[in-house]
């Protein structure tokens, strides 16, 4: 009888690649073995299957096209923001053409495609999903109206849970 030898299985918090095929970013234990990129993808979609090294241009890249890089389409159909986001979810971009200064991704995309937001007036995430930049999934609208529509679908989402239940 010959002995063979068993594959190393190595836990994905213990690897030096992203659980990501062909991605070379660094995991961690508390990100389960995916990297940052791959991980905020995951978290925002619930889909395991993006695979793949996300592209990173260059900071002196335009802005228009670093929000594409950064970008990828859900099944749900909502552009996802990949870059980094604040901590309540919303996409953030050090943006040149404004000074290198922070800006919410999802208020530039609607200022690139549609012009300056209303005075007075905040950008409405359609889809409910705070890393979304699809134009067509935002709105301006005053700050007392995105607060109803927020606290609606989130009771809209603990009555759908509450009756699955």
């Amino acid at each position: 009888m010959t002995a063979t030898a068993s594959p190393t299985i190595t836990p994905a918090h213990e690897s030096t690649a992203c659980r990501s095929a062909g991605c070379p970013g660094r995991p961690s234990a508390s990100r389960d073995g995916w990297c940052q990129r791959h991980h905020g993808l995951v978290r925002a979609t619930g889909v395991e299957a993006w695979t793949g090294a996300v592209p990173r241009p260059p900071r002196t890249a335009a802005v228009a096209e670093r929000l594409a890089a950064y970008t990828v389409v859900s099944p749900a159909g909502c552009y996802l923001w990949t870059g980094g986001v604040t901590s309540a979810g919303y996409g953030i971009v050090a943006a040149p053409e404004f000074g290198l200064r922070w800006v919410l991704v999802h208020r530039l995309a609607y200022e690139l495609a549609r012009g300056p937001i209303p005075e007075g007036l905040v950008i409405d995430h359609l889809c409910r999903q705070t890393t979304c930049l699809r134009v067509e999934h935002l709105e301006p609208v005053t700050v007392g109206e995105n607060t109803r529509r927020g606290v609606a679908a989130r009771r809209a989402e603990r009555e759908a849970i509450a009756v699955a239940a």
